[in-house]
């Protein structure tokens, strides 16, 4: 089916006959048994009821009204009709594709969007209404790779992907007061023998109406482009809508772009016409995104599958270079830094050779530039080409943070990192960066309010609590803090969440329980890698000089990425008075180049 559709409804799903649509309020009344007031007035309350763009008429199914009215959602107040979708059963697979724009929603009032503003977008995760949760992967990763196609269109600012994943834990009037939100786009898919049969819809936020809707069926091997071309059709539309809204300054400033499934969109990527490749990358976008030692180690043997499948897939090798990154550094510790970065670069430098206007193959470069290569020139100009080909990607902005951290400006790095956070408010990880841009410039307040914010947003985010229990240490409030390092531990219990209870027990001079942490790091040792920093800042911790100097010359030696913050890390206060710290910094600067 075109991309281009008109701009009422088509395509209702198979299972739907030309009886189940009721077309008007007299009839959505007389079928509810109701008055057409009462109607209306339950639609606010959840009642499932559609509009058409160019009508305002409205139409509702009665197979969804009568699961509405046998369980009518209990939200209070207004109620947005999008939260109201089928949960169709059987082999049918579905997806939610949830988007909304740059106006700040204010209760009553809507913000007018100044000149050159994109709109802003968020795509939930998609949903598998499926029987089967082997199938999360496919909802999930389509919603990704939807993420990437908005990313790198004109009239659309996106939220991050992790961000999106943390609204199916709140109300949608939370999530709309606080991203300020103007568009939503959701859809379904389902498997339908060999092809996937997806049903998108618009929805304007502010007048609750639907701009555009179409239904697909596309093979999976069509899936990558045909997700570049929806994206493009809805990012037209809002352009032409902001045009519609705009005063006449305004008018010739909005770039429109008009997709046809013949056309691609300036921005668009190189994606893959191999299912099987296809169906890696979403098994590793899908394993990416869940951050944990093993599923990361997962999701890169899957876009290593899909690059061995097509070894001209731009966005597997833009994966891979993530995964591989973060696998290798400190945070992780899963792989050597001297074993993980070089693949790492490799893997972005082959991204951007088969596509260069790849935002996210650019940071991860200038990511891997920054505290591998230490390449301080090379890291700014992947940055500033990632934030140019896409303002919105927050991780850009957030990861440019830390290279003003290396270069000491940690007032620039807070301003950045909070670019970012302008750029997407609830984003857990730019919650989590801002909360450690404070804490590292030490100002304490400030960076406890963030790390607040951030174990509010996820309060099972290991990252979250670290930051937070770190803040407690330093203001020495011990108790405070060993309860989020213990709470960072259970949510993973890996390696690197030893470092911070061992090295707290040591600041408490109780010597047994921190040797009692560096011993299961030597008993992890003796099974898989683990980083020489983990060893040195728990000795730290124990004021063991010695030891610490020690282990910190082996991680020199694995060339490990966290050494470029020793220097601002008050972790590393206890060992600042000894010559052998200030020689260490003389061979880590000697390794930058600036």
């Amino acid at each position: 089916m075109a991309a281009n559709a008109p701009s009422t409804t088509s395509g209702v799903p198979p299972s739907r006959g030309p009886d189940e649509r009721l077309e008007s309020w007299k009839e959505i009344a007389a079928y509810i048994k109701k008055d057409v007031k009462t109607a209306q007035r339950w639609e606010k309350k959840g009642l499932p009821v559609y509009r058409h763009d160019q009508t305002g008429s409205v139409y509702a199914y009665k197979s969804e009204l009568d699961r509405w009215l046998k369980n009518p959602a209990p939200t209070p107040g207004p109620e947005p009709p999008w939260k109201r979708w089928t949960k169709q059963a059987g082999i049918a697979l579905a997806v939610v594709l949830v988007g909304f724009a740059v106006a700040k929603l204010i209760p009553g009032r809507t913000r007018v969007l100044p000149p050159n503003i994109p709109a802003r977008l968020v795509v939930m995760p998609f949903e598998n209404l499926s029987a089967n949760p082997e199938l999360d992967y496919l909802a999930r990763g389509i919603s990704y790779d939807l993420i990437s196609a908005f990313g790198k269109l004109g009239n659309v600012q996106v939220v991050e992907r992790l961000t999106a994943a943390l609204y199916m834990l709140k109300s949608l009037d939370d999530k709309i007061r606080n991203l300020g939100a103007d568009y939503l786009v959701e859809g379904s898919v389902r498997p339908a023998g060999e092809n996937v049969h997806m049903n998108v819809h618009l929805i304007r936020v502010k007048d609750h109406t639907q701009c555009w809707s179409d239904t697909f069926d596309d093979t999976v091997q069509n899936l990558s482009q045909r997700i570049t071309e929806i994206a493009a059709v809805m990012d037209a539309k809002v352009g032409r809508d902001l045009q519609l809204e705009a005063d006449s300054s305004f008018l010739n400033k909005i770039r429109v772009f008009t997709a046809s499934p013949s056309s691609s969109p300036a921005g668009s990527r190189i994606g893959t016409r191999n299912s099987k490749a296809y169906d890696s990358y979403l098994h590793g976008l899908y394993f990416w995104n869940r951050r944990g030692v093993e599923s990361m180690a997962k999701s890169v043997q899957y876009f290593q599958a899909a690059i061995a499948d097509d070894p001209d897939f731009a966005a597997a090798y833009a994966g891979l270079a993530d995964g591989l990154a973060l696998m290798g550094s400190a945070q992780f510790g899963a792989i050597a830094p001297n074993q993980a970065f070089p693949k790492a670069k490799s893997a972005a430098e082959k991204a951007l050779a088969i596509d260069s206007r790849g935002a996210q193959a650019h940071a991860a470069l200038a990511y891997i530039s920054l505290v591998y290569d230490r390449d301080l020139p090379k890291a700014r100009h992947e940055f500033e080409e990632a934030i140019r080909l896409d303002p919105s990607y927050p991780t850009a902005h957030q990861w440019f943070g830390l290279y003003y951290e290396v270069l000491g400006d940690t007032n620039q790095a807070i301003k950045t990192v909070n670019d970012a956070k302008q750029q997407d408010s609830l984003n857990l990880a730019v919650n989590i960066a801002l909360a450690e841009s404070y804490y590292l410039a030490r100002d304490y307040d400030k960076a406890l309010d963030r790390a607040n914010a951030a174990v509010e947003l996820d309060p099972g985010a290991a990252l979250a609590h670290f930051n937070r229990g770190r803040v407690y240490l330093q203001k020495k409030q011990y108790a405070e803090a060993l309860v989020d390092f213990e709470a960072a531990r259970s949510s993973a219990p890996y390696p690197a969440t030893l470092i911070p209870l061992g090295y707290t027990y040591g600041r408490m001079n109780d010597q047994e329980k921190a040797k009692f942490y560096l011993r299961q790091l030597e008993e992890a040792a003796k099974t898989q890698y683990v980083p020489a920093i983990y060893h040195a800042l728990i000795y730290a911790g124990l004021n063991d000089k010695d030891r610490a100097f020690l282990w910190l010359n082996k991680a020199f030696d694995e060339h490990c990425d966290y050494l470029v913050f020793l220097e601002r890390d008050p972790i590393a206060d206890p060992l600042r008075d000894d010559p052998r710290f200030a020689d260490l910094l003389k061979r880590i600067d000697a390794t930058i180049k600036r």
